[in-house]
């Protein structure tokens, strides 16, 4: 194993100790349960996707399309194959109430989510988002009640209210 991925997992343990004691007694809500990928296939020589660091305030961009009445503006293109029902997805994603706050990031904890797109394991809003997107592409989503938390919330999120959310596909498979 190299010394970069040594170094890597320290920093990763580190950071999920640091962040225990941080997030200890808090009610921060994960919107989807982390899904493990397969791991069947060989370990590959490729480098670990990586996602940008963690904003402390919703990207400023404006909706470049609407999908499912959820707004969408590509932050960054991606490469490759776009991510479709059925597909397994590795992704980062931060949401952020309409005033700007902060409620939940995985890349905050350092741990992606995976799941299988379509499954109903994301919010409705977040699984139209990401549906079309390329490994490396990054989007923020303006995502209604009806497609978030509906008139239930959750948590730090009140009932009837649209979220921001900002998510990277890591890769799809």
């Amino acid at each position: 194993m190299s010394s970069n991925r040594v170094a890597l997992i320290i920093a990763g343990v580190l950071l999920l100790l640091v962040g225990g004691v941080v997030l200890r007694g808090t009610s921060v809500p994960a919107i989807a349960p982390p899904v493990p990928l397969p791991t069947a296939e060989a370990p590959s020589s490729k480098p670990a996707p990586r996602a940008p660091a963690v904003a402390s305030a919703p990207p400023r961009a404006e909706p470049d399309r609407e999908v499912d009445g959820v707004q969408i503006a590509v932050l960054q293109e991606g490469e490759g194959p776009v991510a479709s029902d059925g597909d397994r997805v590795l992704l980062h994603f931060t949401t952020w109430l309409m005033d700007g706050k902060r409620v939940s990031s995985t890349q905050q904890k350092g741990r992606p989510v995976g799941v299988k797109l379509g499954d109903g394991a994301l919010l409705p809003g977040l699984e139209s988002t990401v549906r079309g997107m390329k490994a490396g592409e990054r989007r923020k989503a303006v995502i209604p009640p009806e497609k978030a938390f509906g008139a239930q919330g959750r948590g730090p999120i009140p009932p009837n209210s649209s979220v921001i959310v900002e998510v990277v596909l890591l890769e799809i498979g």
